[in-house]
């Protein structure tokens, strides 16, 4: 049995497109990050994230998003980034957390291009995610609106607190 596609990505549209396909959680946060990278490192900064297929959201994983707000907002860059076809509740979560402060938010949708177009990303299963990057996120998310730090100070001071290495979590 195969692991279903994590993401699917499109690259020959402009900007790049990232579709999130499942749950957008810790599990698969990493996977993010490293896309991310991938495109600063390609050059590229503009993308638009896809939530149309996305089943929900954990705090992980925005946190992965307000990381890479914040590395846009140093290239002065925002609007280089869009975060479209929310359902209700991942919208509810976004506005909650105060990433559509950041980042331009729609509910429509906004791609382009063929099915044809689309890489599945998958065979991801072996990334997870280190306490050091889930500690990370969460301050991404105190960074971006200081009104989370109530939400996540709990989880903030216990993995500050964890002792030795930052082992990965299973």
């Amino acid at each position: 049995m195969g692991v279903p596609p994590i993401f699917q990505i499109n690259t020959h549209v402009e900007p790049m497109i990232i579709r999130v396909c499942g749950r957008a959680s810790y599990l698969n946060s990493m996977p993010l990050g490293d896309l991310f990278k991938w495109m600063f490192s390609s050059g590229s900064s503009r993308c638009i994230i896809d939530f149309e297929v996305c089943t929900g959201i954990d705090s992980t994983f925005l946190g992965i998003l307000a990381g890479l707000a914040l590395e846009l907002r140093r290239q002065n860059r925002l609007s280089d980034c869009q975060l479209c076809n929310l359902n209700e509740r991942n919208y509810e979560l976004i506005q909650n957390m105060g990433l559509d402060r950041i980042f331009k938010v729609s509910r429509e949708t906004l791609i382009k291009g063929n099915d044809s177009d689309w890489v599945h990303v998958s065979g991801l299963e072996n990334q997870r995610p280190t306490k050091e990057m889930i500690l990370k996120a969460h301050e991404n998310l105190l960074a971006i609106n200081g009104s989370n730090k109530n939400k996540f100070e709990d989880v903030i001071t216990f993995l500050q607190r964890q002792n030795g290495s930052l082992n990965k979590i299973r």
